[in-house]
Formats: C-alpha cells, sequence, structure tokens
C-alpha cells in the first residue's frame, strides 16, 4: 500500500469524524426541550425562574407556610394552570416562611413573621412566652419583589402575582390556634367577635378584639391584614385589669392577609389568641380556588411548562431524487400537542451548513434543481396550550439525479459501469 494511498485514507477518516461532529451539533441545536418540573423551596429570599422561549403557559403547584407553635394553621396547597402574560422572560418565586416564636410585645424585628408577608406575634407583658408569627404565602409573579425594581404592572409587584398560596395564621396564648390559610374566604373561623377574620379576595382580615364592656368598645384589638400581608397578634398587660393577660398570634400572608389575634383574659373571656389565615388567589379567577391542607407538606413552589415532548426522530421516506417527493414520518409526542409543524432544510452534501427551504413547512416536500447533490434534512415541532416545543431533527438524505445507481449497458446485455 502506498503512502499516498494512506494519507487519503486519513483524510476520509478525519471527514468522518467531522460529519459525526456536525450531525451531533445539529441534533442537539435541535432537539427537544424536555417538560422538567422546577422546585423552589424556601431560602428567605426571591427566586427566579426563566421562561423557556416558545412557552406560553405553565403550572404551578404552590404551598403556603404554616403558622409557628404547635397550633399554628396550615398553609394552603393551591394546583392550578396559567397562561402567562405576553413577552414573560422571568418569574419571580416568593416561598413563605413558617412563622417563628415572638420574643417580647410586638415589634418588627422580634415579631416571628414568616417571610413573605406573615404577620407578627405578640407577646404580653406578664410573662407568657406563647405568640408565634403567621406563616407566609407562597407565590409567583412577574415583577421582582425587590426595592426599586422596575414593574410595568400597575399597583406593583404585589399586583403581579399570578398564583398565591395563603399562609396559616400563627398559634396564640394557651395553644390556641390559628387558622388554616385558604382560599377566598380564609378558612372556617369560630363566630365569636374576638376572633381574628381571614383574609377574602377583596380584603385583609380584622384584627381579633377583646371587649370587657362592649357597650364601651374594645379593650385591644389586633392588627388588621392587608394586600400580602398579615396583622399583628397583640398581647395583653399586666396591669391589674386584665389578669393573665395572654399572647396572640400573627395572621398569615396570602393574596389578603389574616387579621392578627389578641391575648387571652380572664375578666373577659376573650380565649381565642390565634391569628387568622391569608386567602389564597389565582390570576384571573376572583372566585375561591381550589386549595388543600398536607402538614405534611413543607412551604414550595413547582413551576412546570408541560409543552409537547418528542419520543424519537422524524424519518425521511420517498424519493430521494431530482423532482422526487420527500415525506417526514409522523413522530409521537407526548402532552397532547394540539398542531405539528414541519420545516424542510438543505444541507451541504455531508448534512451540514443547513438553511431552511422558504415555504417548504408541510410533511411532504418535492426536490428541485437547486436541491441536486446536497443534502435534505427535516425538523418537526409540536404545539399545545403551553407553548411550542423545539423542533427534532432528522437525518440527512441526499439528493442524487436518479433515485440509485443505474448499470451503463453496452449492447449485448454487458454492463460496464454506473451512473447516479
Amino acid at each position: 500500500m502506498s503512502i499516498r494511498a494512506l494519507r487519503f485514507r486519513g483524510r476520509v477518516v478525519q471527514n468522518r469524524v467531522v460529519i459525526v461532529l456536525v450531525a451531533s451539533a445539529l441534533a442537539t441545536a435541535l432537539g427537544p426541550a424536555a417538560a422538567r418540573a422546577t422546585e423552589f423551596t424556601y431560602t428567605g429570599s426571591e427566586q427566579t425562574w426563566s421562561v423557556p422561549a416558545g412557552v406560553t403557559g405553565v403550572q404551578i403547584v404552590a404551598v403556603g407556610a404554616p403558622g409557628g407553635g404547635g397550633s399554628g394553621g396550615e398553609g394552603a396547597i393551591v394546583r392550578t394552570d396559567v397562561q402567562l402574560p405576553a413577552g414573560s422572560q422571568t418569574l419571580y418565586v416568593e416561598v413563605g416562611g413558617a412563622g417563628e416564636q415572638a420574643t417580647g410585645p410586638y415589634d418588627p424585628a422580634t415579631s416571628g413573621a414568616g417571610f413573605n408577608g406573615g404577620g407578627g406575634g405578640g407577646q404580653s407583658t406578664y410573662g407568657f412566652n406563647d405568640a408565634f408569627g403567621g406563616g407566609g404565602a407562597s407565590d409567583v409573579r412577574t415583577c421582582s419583589s425587590a426595592a426599586g425594581a422596575p414593574c410595568t404592572v400597575a399597583g406593583g409587584t404585589l399586583a403581579s402575582r399570578l398564583v398565591v398560596a395563603g399562609g396559616g395564621g400563627g398559634g396564640g396564648n394557651g395553644g390556641s390556634a390559628g387558622q388554616p390559610g385558604s382560599g377566598a374566604f380564609g378558612g372556617a373561623v369560630g363566630a365569636l367577635p374576638w376572633n381574628a377574620q381571614p383574609g377574602s379576595q377583596t380584603a385583609g382580615g380584622a384584627g381579633g378584639s377583646c371587649y370587657s364592656d362592649p357597650s364601651s368598645g374594645p379593650d385591644f384589638t389586633g392588627g388588621d391584614g392587608a394586600l400580602g400581608v398579615g396583622g399583628y397578634g397583640v398581647g395583653g398587660p399586666n396591669d391589674g385589669a386584665y389578669q393573665d393577660g395572654g399572647s396572640g398570634g400573627g395572621g398569615g400572608g396570602g393574596y389578603y392577609g389574616g387579621g392578627g389575634g389578641i391575648s387571652y383574659d380572664e375578666l373577659s373571656g376573650c380565649e381565642p389568641g390565634g391569628g387568622a389565615g391569608g386567602s389564597s388567589y389565582v390570576e384571573g379567577d376572583l372566585s375561591a380556588p381550589a386549595f388543600t391542607l398536607d402538614p405534611t407538606l413543607t412551604p414550595s413552589v413547582t413551576v412546570t411548562a408541560p409543552v409537547p415532548v418528542a419520543t424519537g426522530s422524524p424519518v425521511i421516506g420517498g424519493a430521494p431524487r431530482l423532482g422526487g417527493v420527500l415525506t417526514a414520518g409522523s413522530v409521537d409526542w407526548s402532552n397532547s400537542p394540539s398542531s405539528i409543524t414541519y420545516q424542510w432544510y438543505r444541507c451541504g452534501y455531508l448534512g451540514q451548513r443547513c438553511k431552511p427551504i422558504a415555504g417548504a413547512t408541510g410533511q411532504t416536500y418535492r426536490a428541485t434543481l437547486a436541491d441536486l447533490w446536497h443534502s435534505i434534512r427535516v425538523t418537526e415541532g409540536a404545539v399545545n396550550d403551553y407553548g411550542s416545543a423545539q423542533p427534532v431533527s432528522s437525518g440527512p438524505v441526499r439528493i442524487r439525479l436518479f433515485g440509485r445507481r443505474r448499470p451503463i449497458w453496452l449492447p449485448g446485455g454487458h454492463a460496464v459501469g454506473h451512473v447516479r
């Protein structure tokens, strides 16, 4: 074997390596984007989720945080589909923090309020240490909560929330229960006048009120909930008028926060000291969103973009010759696509440097003179209610003058060679 032959074969081997790399790179560029679920857990700060190209809707499961204390209310669990505002590139995720024990009369720095809207608890001056902050809401929004961050939504970052799972109310004096976070009406609460009230879809819950003499008005009240924030709890004084003054739990954060609880007092009989839960919310739905409660779950937000996902790649069938009709074989897609898209590409002879062929967007394509001695590829994509999938690519098919090698016949029936 000559040195020249060895060199020639070496070039062939190198070209084969290049072909494999080119094909791999093209397949990667056009490969499917799997519909992966991204779970966010509590960090005490804002987190972000980048919207993939082509995605217009997502599935969200949000779990609000519980109120503090053994009797704190549970956070709500909201599962829903959401259509994203046009042009959305980033979603901002706030995972609520659980309420913690307050360490004194209400003070923002020591109240035990859960991150993202939980109301603070208030200890009594009598010496009881049993007030807890409300749990924060877990939500997804289109504007950042960072101070000074730009927001084009009227009303700012709180108005940009797409989904909210309300936080539970904090426990109060003597183990009095906080109310669970919930939907439009914040969960079941008692009818007694001193009960803190839950948040709703239109207003924060009223704080609890304690009356020693109803005709003269309340002796003291818990803080009212507001948009996104639970009310603060109030502890009773130890001044002789209020014997055994207790502690009040904070309201849960939510679309609107729950009211803060008030303390226990033997003279007035205002026993319940827990805060009320915040309300939950789904963008565009002012009725009570479906929610559940599960004390085994921790606060979290899970975002999934279930666009179609392909199983395999299209295979080109038909006649790979000048004037021949090529057909893209169908691909199996998950997540119920509503439509299928195609795009044919003209590539170099080895399947590289592909460019889309104008107007070639059907399942079939007829090879033209411009395709002769080139390779053809096709990509197949899919669309559903959540957006469009990245297309998957076929392998290359070379277009010849004739579809296959044909023998050259001489008179007498002897074949002496082939033409293409």
